[in-house]
């Protein structure tokens, strides 16, 4: 299935647990609604941890289930598309290596300067940006970006050899949303794109 609705009471949790601990091995991996009244920290916490993707309220009515249902299995179904830009063709490669087996539409770019036309075409829903490239500086990208309407919500994501808590202040202050070391790439990005666009959907 796409999705799975479970309504968990005092009375069933331990069953309900168990449901969810099946669900996490399904190999689709489907979005799980689950409906409590409890406001339990811990509790809401273990179901987190066992997948549960949202959680709702049983006052919450009918049609709001039915919409929150809908948009977030349209999501899932959507193919979501990241645009990576550096100018460094060989790193371009790597990247597009490493994030392949996620499923998303990769769009690399080694000439910042065609990125506004690279953006209205593919429309992505998420942005890396290298700091230092030449012709074009990340952070004066991401400060124009945060200017226009249309993008001023569009997650941005930088990837830099910069390390120094000055460079990721500044990215920060620009607008970024977020900041990873090329030397942690392997570990950090697919992670942190999969996160950032888990909450966006």
């Amino acid at each position: 299935p796409d999705g799975v609705v479970v309504w968990i009471t005092e009375k069933n949790r331990i069953e309900a647990l168990e449901l969810l601990e099946a669900i996490a091995q399904h190999p689709q991996e489907p979005f799980v609604l689950a409906i409590t009244d409890t406001q339990d920290f811990p509790q809401r916490l273990q179901l987190v941890q066992q997948g549960v993707d949202r959680i709702l309220p049983p006052s919450t009515p009918p049609q709001r289930l039915i919409e929150v249902i809908q948009q977030t299995i349209q999501s899932a179904h959507a193919e979501l598309k990241v645009v990576i830009v550096d100018d460094e063709p060989h790193l371009l490669e790597l990247i597009r290596a490493l994030l392949s087996p996620w499923g998303w539409q990769l769009t690399t770019l080694d000439d910042p300067t065609h990125l506004w036309t690279t953006l209205e075409t593919v429309q992505p829903h998420l942005l890396v940006l290298d700091v230092e490239m030449p012709n074009a500086n990340g952070l004066e990208i991401c400060q124009v970006l945060r200017a226009e309407d249309r993008w001023r919500q569009l997650p941005i994501l930088f990837l830099t050899i910069h390390e120094d808590a000055t460079t990721q202040q500044h990215a920060f202050n620009v607008g970024a949303d977020d900041f990873i070391s090329k030397s942690k790439m392997a570990i950090e990005l697919p992670n942190r794109i999969a996160n950032r666009l888990k909450r966006m959907s």
